[in-house]
C-alpha cells in the first residue's frame, strides 16, 4: 500500500495524485511517497547489482541480459532494494522485466511499477517545467544576462525526447501486457476490475503527461480521454469510496482542467466523486480503505475549492471589463 505524507501543505494548490505534488502557477506543496517494502535479496544474484561504466546514468542502456537470467521473486526484491536506494530508473527496469516475464501483478507489485515510473518521469517533468519558465522569461525579456533562447529551447527539446521515450515505453507495456483484451462487461471479478481501473488510469495519466508538452498531438489527448473513460466505466462496478476509483476521478478531473481547459467538466467529475463517496463513507470496507478514501476526498475538495474560486475571479474580471 502506498502511504502519502504531505508536507508544506497549502489548500490553495490543486493536487494531481500521480504527479505527486500540488500544482498551481502561484503555489506549490511537496509530497513524499513511500512504499512499504522489504529489501532483502539473496546472495545468488547480488552480482547483478554492479553496473558497467557504459550503463551508469544512461536511461537507454539496460542490464537486460542479467535480468533475463533472474527469477521473478528476485526481480521484485531488486526493485524494492532499488527503491530503498532511490535508484528509480533501476527500479523501473526491474519491474518492467518482471511484467514481461509475468504480467499478473499483486497490489504491492502494481505499486512498485507505478512508483518506479512515476519517479523516473517526475524528475524529467519537473525539469521541463523549469525550462519552460526559463524560456518564457527569456522571450519576455525578464531575465538579465539570460542564457540564449536557442540553447534553452534545444535543451528543453532534449528533455522532451527523454519524456517521450519513457511515456511511450510505459504505454506500450500497459497495452501489450497489462490491459486486458476484452470488453468491460466481461470483467466481473472485483479484484480484476480494480486492477484494470488502475492500468487504464495509468495509461490516461501518461497520455496526459505527454500532452503537457506535445500540445498539438490530438491523438494522445484522445487516447488519454478514452483510457480514463474505460476506467470510469469499470469504476461504476465498485463502491464509490474505493480509493482506486477516487484516485481515478481526481486525475481525470485534472486532465480536463489542465489539458482540455474545461474547468466546468473538471469540477463536475470531482464533485460527483466527492458527493457519492460522502454518502457511502460509513460503508468503507476497512480502516485502511477509510483513511485512503478520506485523503483523496480531501484532495478532491481542495481542487474544487481552488477551481471554483478561480472561476469566480475570472467571471468578476470579465464583468469589470464589460
Amino acid at each position: 500500500m502506498i502511504i502519502i505524507i504531505i508536507t508544506n501543505y497549502f489548500i490553495s494548490g490543486w493536487y494531481d495524485v500521480n504527479r505527486g505534488r500540488y500544482s498551481n502557477h502561484r503555489r506549490s506543496a511537496r509530497v513524499r511517497v513511500w512504499d512499504c517494502a522489504a529489501n532483502f535479496v539473496s546472495r545468488s544474484f547480488l552480482h547483478s547489482i554492479r553496473l558497467s561504466e557504459t550503463e551508469k546514468g544512461d536511461w537507454e542502456s539496460s542490464n537486460s541480459h542479467e535480468m533475463e537470467d533472474m527469477d521473478i521473486p528476485d526481480l521484485v526484491d531488486m526493485a524494492k532494494l532499488a527503491e530503498h536506494a532511490e535508484r528509480f530508473e533501476d527500479m523501473a527496469k526491474y519491474m518492467k522485466s518482471k511484467v514481461q516475464k509475468d504480467s499478473n501483478l499483486s497490489m504491492d507489485e502494481r505499486s512498485l511499477l507505478s512508483v518506479a515510473f512515476k519517479n523516473v518521469i517526475g524528475s524529467r517533468r519537473a525539469s521541463w517545467r523549469t525550462l519552460q519558465v526559463q524560456e518564457s522569461k527569456t522571450e519576455e525579456g525578464k531575465t538579465k544576462g539570460a542564457i540564449p533562447l536557442e540553447i534553452t529551447k534545444e535543451y528543453k527539446k532534449k528533455v522532451e525526447t527523454e519524456l517521450t521515450e519513457i511515456i511511450d515505453e510505459v504505454i506500450e507495456l500497459l497495452d501489450s501486457k497489462l490491459i486486458l483484451k476484452k470488453a468491460n462487461d466481461e470483467i466481473t471479478d472485483e479484484k480484476e476490475i480494480e486492477t484494470q481501473i488502475f492500468y487504464y488510469k495509468m495509461k490516461g495519466d501518461y497520455c496526459r503527461y505527454k500532452a503537457e508538452y506535445d500540445k498539438e498531438n490530438d491523438k494522445i489527448v484522445s487516447d488519454g480521454e478514452a483510457a480514463y473513460e474505460k476506467a470510469l466505466e469499470l469504476a461504476e462496478k465498485l463502491p464509490s469510496t474505493n480509493p482506486t476509483s477516487l484516485g481515478l476521478a481526481l486525475n481525470y478531473s485534472v486532465f480536463f482542467y489542465e489539458i482540455k481547459n474545461d474547468g466546468a467538466k473538471a469540477c463536475s467529475i470531482a464533485k460527483k466523486a466527492f458527493d457519492d463517496a460522502v454518502k457511502d463513507l460509513d460503508n468503507a470496507a476497512t480502516e485502511s480503505t477509510y483513511k485512503d478514501s478520506t485523503l483523496i476526498m480531501q484532495l478532491l475538495r481542495d481542487n474544487l475549492t481552488l477551481w471554483t474560486s478561480e472561476a469566480e475571479e475570472d467571471d468578476q474580471q470579465d464583468a469589470e471589463r464589460d
